[in-house]
């Protein structure tokens, strides 16, 4: 899984370095950033060489959902999971930023038991899963 810095097409428009990001309003996902493998704004700002300085408009949620939703109606700038923005860079609703993604160790598995494993509903559902996470693996 990585992570992308998307924004709605309007607002990408006039972002052109990561130092732009200071003059937009940043949404925070606060589900994300307890986990320590998420970076927060500053964390991210920082590893792209931007000094913050306390100078941050940050939009807090508690849902990728809303998250993501805020960044299309161009409410501001996010940080997000690429495979949940996938859909929406596709369709154009979201544009991803300075053309990088941050790599990440998180992943997904599929567990069942191996008796299961061969089951031809499981078979075909474990092919598809495979297939989608191949056609959306990561920037």
């Amino acid at each position: 899984e990585a992570i992308v810095v998307v924004a709605a097409p309007r607002l990408a428009a006039g972002i052109e370095r990561p130092a732009d990001l200071l003059r937009h309003t940043l949404l925070n996902d606060e589900w994300h950033t307890w986990r320590s493998v998420f970076p927060d704004w500053e964390t991210w700002l920082a590893s792209m060489g931007v000094a913050v300085d306390g100078r941050l408009r940050v939009r807090h949620f508690s849902d990728s959902n809303l998250v993501i939703e805020a960044a299309v109606a161009g409410l501001g700038v996010t940080l997000a999971w690429y495979s949940l923005v996938a859909d929406e860079l596709d369709a154009g609703r979201l544009v991803r930023l300075f053309g990088s993604s941050q790599a990440t160790e998180q992943g997904y598995d599929l567990v069942m038991p191996p008796s299961r494993r061969n089951v031809p509903k499981v078979a075909a559902f474990r092919a598809w899963l495979l297939e989608q996470a191949r056609r959306r693996s990561s920037p």
